[in-house]
């Protein structure tokens, strides 16, 4: 299962403000996982998402030869 994008909202007092990512993630691993998929993908824009997703949320990149890598973990 792949989740191609994210957006936030740029505005300081916005509610989800640094929970947005934490919302969409468990939501499409509980969807993954009820479609019976194994891994979550995402392929962040730049290498401070990257690093967001490596160390806060447990992704791993993945490299293919031939093919753009991507962020991947387990559900």
């Amino acid at each position: 299962m792949e989740l191609k994008f994210l957006e936030a909202d740029p505005r300081a007092d916005c509610p989800l403000r640094g929970k947005r990512a934490l919302i969409a993630l468990e939501t499409v691993a509980c969807y993954a996982q009820a479609r019976g998929k194994r891994e979550v993908r995402v392929r962040p824009i730049n290498e401070a998402v990257a690093s967001l997703y490596r160390d806060v949320y447990g992704f791993e990149l993945v490299t293919q030869p031939k093919m753009t890598g991507y962020l991947m973990r387990r559900v």
